[in-house]
């Protein structure tokens, strides 16, 4: 299910356009199963919503930004695995500058130089015990997310994250309620787990259970009637996973 706002008032993203995601049977059902920062595995998938992908990386306003960040390791699909996705999205997500910036969202500096030396724009999440401004690792720039310690910049004014062919990762520290999970070995730390993020990601799914799902179709008529020059913050909480369904009795107890 996806949730659209035309105008977000929220402190980081005031004035961009912004979009959340969620299952039908649980918020975090677009979510990678293997994503660090995911408390509920189970009830998160393992597959790519390649239809959806497609609007995504179109859902992209004349004139404006258009960005977001998943946890789908992009990278490690093959020419074997899937041709549509190397002669298709590979071009779109990691170089096309006419489309959306899929940042890689990784979760160990290992794992962020690996990603990003294969030429994909990338960020890592960090545990905020040993919090940095900027630094270099491996010959490779880490900078951190300006709007942590500078309250006077957001998202819409901001433009590290919509950048393509970028020479840096973007940082980002541990924030919300379980922030202390960040770099630790149980999973979890997503910063939508709970608070108000977690209540309008709950909002998205439940007022929506009972309508048609075509995230796809709506994404797009979303973006074609917003304002030139409009920044997109796709996927405030959510990814770009197809869910999984669940059997029918399951369904109910969920949704009581």
């Amino acid at each position: 299910m996806l949730k659209v706002v035309e105008k977000s008032q929220a402190l980081k993203t005031t004035d961009c356009a912004i979009t959340y995601r969620s299952g039908d049977d649980d918020v975090f059902g677009t979510c990678p199963k293997h994503c660090a920062l995911n408390p509920n595995s189970t009830m998160s998938t393992s597959k790519i919503d390649w239809d959806y992908l497609d609007a995504v990386l179109d859902a992209k306003v004349q004139g404006g930004r258009s960005w977001t960040y998943s946890h789908f390791k992009f990278e490690d699909i093959s020419l074997k695995q899937n041709k549509r996705f190397h002669f298709n999205f590979l071009y779109r997500i990691r170089d096309s500058k006419n489309h959306t910036t899929i940042n890689r969202s990784t979760d160990t500096l290992l794992d962020a130089l690996a990603v990003h030396n294969k030429g994909y724009p990338t960020t890592v999440t960090l545990s905020d015990k040993n919090i940095s401004k900027n630094f270099v690792l491996d010959s490779v720039l880490f900078v951190r997310c300006p709007s942590e310690y500078n309250k006077n910049v957001g998202c819409n004014t901001c433009d590290l994250c919509s950048r393509k062919n970028r020479n840096f990762v973007i940082v980002f520290y541990g924030h919300g309620s379980k922030k202390k999970l960040v770099g630790d070995e149980e999973q979890g730390g997503c910063y939508g787990t709970y608070g108000r993020v977690r209540l309008q990601w709950e909002h998205t799914r439940k007022n929506n259970v009972n309508q048609p799902r075509n995230d796809k179709q709506k994404l797009l008529q979303f973006v074609q009637g917003l304002p030139y020059g409009t920044n997109i913050r796709h996927h405030i909480v959510g990814d770009v996973g197809k869910q999984n369904k669940l059997p029918v009795q399951n369904k109910k107890i969920i949704n009581k």
